[in-house]
C-alpha cells in the first residue's frame, strides 16, 4: 500500500468540502481492509498536492483560509502551480523579492508550540485562521483573514494558560501582508496595531481590527507585558484605506470590464462576499482616464499603491516574436505638475503587480 495518499483540493467549494472528502477517504479505507478480512491500518499521511484556486494564488488572505482547513483535518498540502514557474507557487515577486502572499507564509512557518482551536461565526471561506501557543517563545500567534471590515478576535482562556497564568494585561502586536498581485514586491509588513491589553474577568482579551480587508493576512502576537506598561488606548497605524478602480469616475476611453473568474489567468480577485462571482476592473486604454476621490484625515506624506496588470505585446503561443512592453501612465494630484510613472509590464494583463508612488 502506499505511504502517502493524494488528491486534489481545487474547487472553490473545497475550503467546505474538504473535511468531507477525507471522511469519504477514510470510510472507504476502513471498508476495503475490512471486506478483505483484514485488521485496518492506520490511515496513511494525506498529501494535497494542489490546493487553491487561480484567483486564490498570492492572496494572503485566501490563502490563510486553505493553511487552517489543512490543519484543522491533520493534512499536508502543496500550492499549485496554475501560473509561472520559478516563483515558488506565486510566493515571490522577483529574485528574492517577496510578494504579500510570501510574508503569510512566513508567518505560518514561524508558528510552533501546541496549535489552539479556532471558532468562527462565519464560513471558513470568510473570517478564519489558525492559533499557537509556545512556551518556549514565551509568545502565543493568530494568523487570521478573509473579511472586509471591522473584526474582533477573541482570546478565551488566556490567564489560564501556563504561559499567561493570572496575567492582568499582556501585549499584543497585529501585523498585516496586503493582496499586491503575484509579481508586486512587498518589502515589510506592518504592525496596524499594537498596545497593553487587559485581560477580562473571565481570563480573555479581545482585539478588533478595523477596516480590514478580506485579502489581507493579519498576524497577532502576544507576548507577557510588563508590570509597569500601562494599559491605554494601542497605537494604531498610519491611516490606510482600499479604493476600488471601478468606483472612480471615467473619462475619455476608459472603460469598466467584467474580469471574470473562469480562465486559470485571472487573477483579478473577486468580491469578498464570494470569489465565485465575478469582479470588476478599468481597462485604461489610450487617452483614457481615471480620477480617485480620496480624503485624507491629516496633511502629510502617503504611500500610494496601484495594483494592476499590463501584458502589453505578450504573445503567448509565439515566444520568439513577444516584445512585452512598459507603459507610461501619468498621475495628477490635487491638480499639482503631472507625475510620469512607469508600469512596468506583468506578462498578462489579468497578471497583477503593483506600482508605489509617495
Amino acid at each position: 500500500m502506499p505511504d502517502i495518499i493524494t488528491w486534489h483540493e481545487l474547487d472553490g467549494g473545497s475550503l467546505i468540502t474538504m473535511q468531507e472528502h477525507k471522511e469519504d477517504f477514510v470510510q472507504k479505507w476502513n471498508k476495503a481492509w475490512t471486506d478483505a478480512g483484514k485488521e485496518v491500518p492506520a490511515v496513511p499521511q494525506i498529501c494535497i498536492n494542489e490546493y487553491a484556486q487561480s484567483i486564490e494564488c498570492g492572496v494572503p488572505g485566501r490563502l490563510v483560509n486553505w493553511m487552517a482547513r489543512l490543519e484543522d483535518n491533520g493534512m499536508y498540502g502543496c500550492l499549485p502551480f496554475w501560473h509561472q514557474a520559478n516563483n515558488l507557487n506565486d510566493l515571490t515577486a522577483d529574485a528574492n523579492e517577496a510578494n504579500g502572499a510570501w510574508w503569510a507564509f512566513k508567518w505560518y512557518g514561524d508558528m510552533s508550540g501546541q496549535r489552539l482551536g479556532v471558532e468562527s461565526n462565519t464560513a471558513y471561506n470568510k473570517l478564519y485562521g489558525l492559533a499557537t501557543i509556545d512556551n518556549n517563545k514565551q509568545s502565543s500567534k493568530v494568523l487570521f483573514g478573509g473579511q472586509d471590515g471591522s473584526t474582533s478576535v477573541v482570546l478565551k482562556n488566556v490567564a489560564d494558560t501556563e504561559l499567561f497564568k493570572d496575567a492582568s494585561k499582556v501585549h499584543i502586536k497585529v501585523e498585516s501582508t496586503s493582496n499586491v498581485g503575484l509579481v508586486g514586491a512587498q518589502t515589510e509588513v506592518p504592525a496596524i496595531l499594537e498596545g497593553t491589553f487587559p485581560v477580562n474577568d473571565d481570563g480573555s482579551v479581545i482585539v478588533s481590527v478595523q477596516n480590514a480587508k478580506f485579502s489581507t493576512a493579519y498576524c497577532l502576537t502576544m507576548t507577557k507585558a510588563n508590570e509597569s506598561d500601562p494599559v491605554e488606548e494601542p497605537m494604531v497605524s498610519v491611516y490606510q484605506n482600499y479604493y476600488e478602480a471601478e468606483q472612480g469616475e471615467l473619462a475619455g476611453s476608459s472603460v469598466i470590464v467584467q474580469t471574470g473568474t473562469s480562465s486559470i489567468n485571472n487573477l483579478q480577485y473577486g468580491g469578498p462576499d464570494s470569489y465565485l462571482s465575478d469582479d470588476k476592473g478599468v481597462l485604461m486604454k489610450k487617452d483614457g482616464e481615471l480620477t480617485y476621490t480620496i480624503s485624507v484625515p491629516t496633511d502629510g506624506k502617503y504611500e500610494l499603491n496601484y495594483v494592476y496588470g499590463n501584458g502589453t505585446g505578450t504573445k503567448r503561443s509565439d515566444p520568439e516574436n513577444s516584445r512585452s512592453l512598459n507603459l507610461l501612465q501619468s498621475m495628477t494630484v490635487d491638480d499639482a505638475e503631472p507625475v510620469e510613472m512607469t508600469m512596468k509590464n506583468t506578462l498578462l494583463t489579468n497578471t497583477t503587480g503593483s506600482h508605489r508612488e509617495y
